[in-house]
């Protein structure tokens, strides 16, 4: 079976759509021929798969704006591989040519409807344009939880027999050489947030709820930041920025060895999100001893069910309220522990690629 991929989520520095793309075409490798298709280069573990020469270096500069290359380039490119199916793994797929070759389509999230004023308004528009439209071009439809799903047939009228549920699995992260924190102003035990800066996230309130934690648990705990900036930052990072004097340390993007140092070493992992989709970092944290303070979005409790601590992501006083009952309580930190490795076994990456297989063959 040969399967052309959008493949551009594998950037030489991936967001979580990456690195669930990269887990299923490593975890499929043997089984499935895999023709990657990017405007741009790519990176990738993958040893057997075939990178399409008109991609990447070969693209006329014309083509360089996505939108062209996706909406012009790529249907030609398609139909060029003689790929049995093609998978676009982000959200979007070309609406015109290549009518021959099934079309499925990953949606992991649905910010574009759920929350529109989080969102760049450029990508708010191209959502708009684009999202519906391959929601009905594509053949079948995977849904990365049962909370997008369901926005899925209320929102946008998909039969459920179009769609199927497949959960991520979770990234054990391979061990790191111990790295020291206190270069980086990591001076004593830290709630550690990791994710993008942007609005959905919710890091203002954090930052609220940290502040109005005691003085004397302030004293003993730093809040660390590690993530990219992302949309409508400005006025966040002003506010870090004042606030490095007060136990707030920001990291910016961090790579792989630093984030397993990070998790590994902190006592909180606070994910206060107000909309996910999936929520692939609670699991990267449960996998890491980490007990988790999340919201309580539907996706979120989905992902974490009784092994995490829930608050209601738009009040501070129950964020500061949790993170103070995780912090004054070891037993609690403990038992949430134990509860986080129980709950991984319902997340693994062959499970959710042979899940796809399914798709793909049925297609």
């Amino acid at each position: 079976m040969k399967i052309a991929v959008d493949a551009r989520p594998l950037s030489p520095r991936p967001t979580g759509i990456g690195r669930y793309t990269e887990q299923i075409l490593l975890h499929l490798q043997d089984r499935v021929k895999w023709e990657l298709l990017s405007d741009k280069a790519i990176f990738t573990q993958l040893k057997t798969a075939h990178c399409h020469p008109f991609c990447g270096l070969g693209i006329p500069r014309f083509f360089k704006r996505w939108l062209i290359w996706q909406q012009g380039l790529l249907p030609a490119v398609i139909r060029q591989t003689q790929a049995d199916l093609f998978w676009s793994p982000r959200q979007q797929l070309p609406l015109f040519g290549a009518s021959n070759v099934p079309m499925v389509l990953t949606i992991h999230d649905l910010v574009s409807h759920k929350m529109p004023e989080t969102m760049r308004y450029s990508n708010y528009l191209l959502e708009k344009l684009l999202l519906e439209k391959s929601l009905r071009r594509a053949n079948h439809i995977i849904a990365v939880s049962e909370s997008t799903q369901k926005t899925l047939v209320e929102t946008f009228a998909i039969p459920e027999k179009k769609i199927t549920v497949i959960h991520h699995g979770y990234t054990a992260l391979p061990a790191q050489a111990p790295i020291d924190l206190q270069p980086l102003g990591i001076t004593r035990p830290f709630i550690l947030f990791l994710s993008t800066l942007e609005p959905r996230k919710n890091v203002d309130r954090l930052l609220s709820a940290y502040l109005a934690l005691s003085p004397n648990l302030r004293d003993q705990y730093q809040l660390v930041l590690a993530g990219g900036v992302g949309w409508k930052s400005e006025p966040l990072l002003q506010r870090i920025q004042s606030l490095k004097d007060s136990g707030v340390v920001s990291l910016g993007y961090v790579n792989d060895a630093l984030i397993y140092n990070l998790l590994k070493q902190a006592t909180v992992f606070a994910f206060p999100s107000l909309y996910e989709g999936f929520g692939l970092p609670i699991l990267e944290a449960m996998s890491m001893n980490c007990p988790v303070l999340t919201s309580t979005d539907p996706a979120c409790v989905e992902v974490s069910g009784e092994a995490a601590l829930h608050v209601d992501p738009l009040s501070v006083d129950a964020l500061s309220n949790g993170l103070q009952k995780l912090l004054e309580n070891p037993s609690l930190r403990q038992d949430l522990i134990q509860k986080g490795q129980q709950n991984l076994h319902r997340f693994a990456w062959q499970r959710s690629a042979e899940a796809h297989l399914a798709v793909f063959k049925k297609l």
